[in-house]
């Protein structure tokens, strides 16, 4: 009788997972508009990002004969993109976070397609190498945690990697100085920042770093007490964001640092397999996608009850609570009321599903499922390339 009634609740999962895909599925081919236009939301303006987030989402749900077939097409779309966008920017624009965010996540939509080799953007990649690591890293406050810095010390890493791997060019020692002067500079907690106690935002910055990490497949002494933090932070829903709803790059964030350890605690693994991934399918948009947060706003009992709740299951944690009801009081601001980006001119809402928000929270269920079961591991598309999207799983296949 037990393992009938253990069956049909498998069954049924694969059913709602399945669903889910297929929703999803149709989401990405509602953010296309004509042949060379992508849409972060059916309701923004087109946007090169978009176009990105497009490939990745159709390359995790392993669309691989949709992608061959617009294979040039895609191709052309990204450099062009690309390139159109550099010719507008100074060359200090070129440090700053838009040109190096799209860089990257181009490199990777190419390396999807199959096409970066023959064309690795050796001139636009040049340009950004940092010359002295420590400096660099400095520069923009990567080993003392300053918010926004984990993306940088993620560029600067991918770079030196793409230049090794397809430009040929030896920077191991410039590589090694990277991973070198991470891990000295952890704080007791396994990330970087002067932090005494818990929270979300150290986490949230530094997971960049541990991309990288796995890339490389480095040995990280501290990534128990890293996973410790972060399994500390899951809410009453299993998600793991200071707001309701979690944010697509919160969970995704904790689940992919949840996900590294070897032997994950059965209690984390529970966890996981039982809210977060059931959590995240039940608050799939009807039109296929998923959002940043459905109970953020609009501004409601209900929300504001979800709010309240969130906040309170801290407790003890002063710390966290503080820093969850800071959050709360400032994004109850009306400018607030919508999510605003460097991605598109829109500003969305923050129910309303987006590309980025979608790919992270099916990203998220493919890391949990690859990792927890195995027997599905081969329906997910990871990328193999050093960035958001990689799973070890490449290295071990090499």
């Amino acid at each position: 009788h037990f393992l009938r009634i253990k069956y049909c609740i498998s069954v049924r999962f694969k059913l709602m997972l399945n669903s889910s895909k297929e929703s999803y599925f149709k989401f990405l081919k509602d953010c296309r508009s004509g042949d060379n236009s992508f849409l972060l939301t059916p309701n923004s303006d087109g946007s090169p990002y978009a176009t990105c987030f497009w490939v990745f989402g159709m390359h995790l749900l392993k669309k691989t004969k949709i992608l061959s077939e617009e294979n040039y097409r895609l191709d052309n779309i990204i450099r062009n993109n690309l390139y159109n966008y550099r010719k507008q920017i100074k060359y200090d624009d070129t440090k700053k976070k838009p040109w190096r965010q799209l860089l990257t996540f181009s490199l990777s939509a190419l390396h999807v397609l199959g096409t970066l080799k023959h064309d690795p953007l050796e001139e636009l990649i040049i340009e950004v190498l940092p010359e002295d690591i420590l400096l660099d890293l400095n520069k923009y406050g990567c080993l003392t945690g300053f918010p926004g810095s984990g993306n940088d010390a993620m560029f600067i890493a991918i770079f030196l990697i793409h230049s090794e791997k397809f430009l040929g060019l030896n920077n191991k020692h410039k590589i090694d100085q990277w991973v070198e002067l991470h891990l000295k500079n952890q704080n007791k907690f396994g990330f970087w920042g002067e932090y005494n106690n818990i929270s979300h935002s150290q986490f949230q910055n530094g997971y960049h770093q541990y991309e990288i990490f796995e890339y490389l497949n480095v040995h990280n002494p501290k990534l128990k007490k890293a996973a410790d933090l972060v399994f500390r932070l899951m809410d009453s829903d299993g998600h793991f964001g200071p707001y309701p709803g979690g944010g697509s790059c919160y969970d995704y964030d904790a689940i992919f640092i949840l996900t590294q350890l070897d032997n994950t605690n059965q209690n984390v693994k529970k966890k996981i397999m039982n809210k977060t991934v059931k959590t995240i399918l039940k608050e799939q948009n009807l039109d296929g996608g998923f959002c940043e947060s459905c109970f953020m706003w609009p501004r409601n009992k209900s929300n504001l009850f979800k709010y309240v709740k969130h906040v309170l299951y801290t407790m003890p944690n002063y710390n966290l609570f503080y820093e969850r009801l800071r959050l709360f009081l400032s994004l109850q601001q009306k400018k607030y009321h919508r999510i605003s980006t460097h991605w598109t001119n829109y500003n969305r809402l923050w129910n309303e599903s987006s590309l980025w928000d979608s790919w992270f929270r099916m990203l998220a269920i493919a890391r949990i499922m690859e990792k927890f079961d195995k027997k599905k591991s081969d329906n997910w598309g990871f990328i193999n390339y050093p960035g958001i999207g990689f799973n070890k799983v490449f290295n071990i296949k090499k």
